[in-house]
């Protein structure tokens, strides 16, 4: 990250591009953010001598800042963005949180991210210049368990954000960790093959589940429910095609090929199943009772059926 130049300015900082030279590559994200809350071990303490608990049974955590609209819709955006684009962009790989991100999907990731990533800082200065303020709403907030020495000075409190993203290569076996000539690096090798394997399916397993998930979603939404209109007449009525969920099985169709780093057949015939029936369709054109809706929805259906089992 770039040093700052002022306490109330944050600069983004550059994201170098990783040489694009091989099918996937690794990316961490790495975001953080001051909370604002701690425990307050007097409050914790008077409730529990106020409903005769033991010590120790009652833990009271306490908003510094009471409700700070510029803290709160921050604290918001980095939860979405993780979810909305870090999660929908990119596949798992490992525990540690490092996520596996085909090439073909780097432009668009990264174009994404850059864009959250000025956004953010942009959302971090505005609570540092308001930050001052909020302190001083604070003590009227908090009352008696406002504290002074709780609350950072705004320089270090500057330090306490940061937005970073990583790009690292995809180790294989022949990575000079493991390559070292011995019996017991074969062994490693041996083993960290098959970490890599399990890795890698799991991540296309991962590419299947979203797909089945959301076409199935898309189906139920294509369908009819029974219903009685004023009549008192049985009837059927079309449920609500959400645009989230249509345009997100689009994104899923087109990740069939990107995210394709295994190159399996599979992927791509469904790719091209999925695009004949979707390909060019507008999701008003689904709405309310046709044919069409129910041609396609028919057809989704036949497709889910030729998708690879969930039961890996």
């Amino acid at each position: 990250m770039n040093t700052m130049t002022a306490i109330s300015t944050i600069e983004a900082p550059t994201v170098e591009a990783p040489s694009i030279a091989s099918a996937a590559m690794l990316v961490e994200l790495s975001i953080s953010t001051w909370t604002g809350r701690k425990q307050d071990t007097d409050a914790s303490k008077f409730v529990e001598q106020s409903k005769n608990a033991d010590s120790g049974t009652t833990s009271v955590r306490k908003r510094l800042l009471g409700k700070c609209v510029e803290l709160d819709e921050l604290t918001k955006y980095v939860g979405n963005l993780r979810n909305h684009t870090h999660y929908r962009l990119s596949l798992p790989w490992s525990d540690s949180g490092v996520r596996l991100l085909p090439t073909a999907m780097y432009f668009s990731y990264h174009q994404e991210m850059t864009e959250h990533q000025n956004e953010f800082y942009r959302m971090v200065n505005e609570f540092l210049d308001a930050y001052d303020n909020e302190v001083i709403m604070a003590q009227l907030r908090l009352g008696d368990m406002f504290k002074p020495d709780e609350y950072p000075s705004r320089d270090e409190l500057a330090r306490r954000f940061a937005f970073n993203i990583n790009y690292m290569p995809v180790p294989d076996v022949g990575d000079f960790r493991v390559d070292i000539g011995n019996d017991q690096a074969n062994v490693l090798r041996a083993s960290y093959a098959d970490f890599y394997e399990r890795q890698l399916n799991g991540a296309m397993n991962n590419l299947w589940e979203q797909l089945h998930e959301k076409l199935n979603v898309l189906v139920r939404q294509l369908d009819y429910t029974p219903a009685v209109n004023k009549h008192g007449e049985a009837v059927n009525r079309a449920n609500r095609v959400y645009e989230s969920i249509f345009d997100r099985v689009r994104e899923l169709i087109d990740m069939l090929d990107t995210c394709n780093v295994t190159q399996d057949e599979r992927m791509y015939r469904a790719k091209r199943e999925l695009d004949n029936i979707l390909g060019g369709v507008a999701v008003e054109s689904l709405k309310g009772e046709s044919t069409f809706r129910d041609e396609t929805r028919e057809q989704i259906a036949a497709v889910i059926k030729t998708l690879p089992s969930l039961d890996w």
